[in-house]
């Protein structure tokens, strides 16, 4: 952009110019605020994925519940580190960053996730833990009761919630 003399401009990634109508000074700076937003997450996200595990291939496997998905997890995983600018880019999800927050604390209290194994419904079944216990879930077959909601099931006393459960319930050894 060629500036001109005797124009103030507004300091963003771009140079705007301050008499340059007001939407557009305000779209050009929320879209710097959006990008620079997406970049800090970008940033973080990667920052976890390094202190989560020292494995890429552990951290697919888990992050995508699953040892036959590793491929697809990587490449999707490898698009959210793209920069936000690049049209290959994926964002990433408030999902995401509890998956890759949750990874770093188990991790960090010693949880090997070089062990964890999952079932076709994606549950893990067994992974090792801190002082050699291992952990995973006993998931069983069933029906929920149709009428469930969401307020119902946590409306529940402990003994009525036990039924439910029990169809994915954590173990340790």
């Amino acid at each position: 952009m060629k500036m001109k003399k005797n124009v103030r401009y507004a300091i963003t990634s771009h140079f705007i110019p301050l008499g340059a109508g007001k939407s557009r000074c305000q779209n050009l700076i929320k879209n710097e605020l959006i990008m620079s937003d997406k970049e800090n997450t970008r940033r973080n996200f990667a920052a976890l994925m390094l202190q989560a595990t020292d494995s890429l291939d552990d951290f697919a496997r888990v992050a995508g519940l699953s040892k036959p998905l590793l491929r697809n997890t990587k490449n999707d995983l490898a698009k959210k580190l793209r920069p936000s600018t690049s049209a290959s880019a994926r964002g990433i999800t408030k999902s995401d960053m509890l998956n890759a927050q949750l990874m770093v604390l188990l991790n960090d209290v010693g949880f090997d996730f070089s062990t964890a194994e999952f079932d076709e419904d994606m549950i893990i079944t067994r992974i090792a833990g801190p002082n050699n216990k291992v952990y995973g879930f006993n998931s069983i077959k069933g029906d929920m009761p149709q009428n469930e909601t969401l307020v119902s099931l946590f409306g529940k006393d402990d003994f009525q919630k036990q039924p439910i459960i029990d169809f994915c319930r954590l173990i340790k050894k």
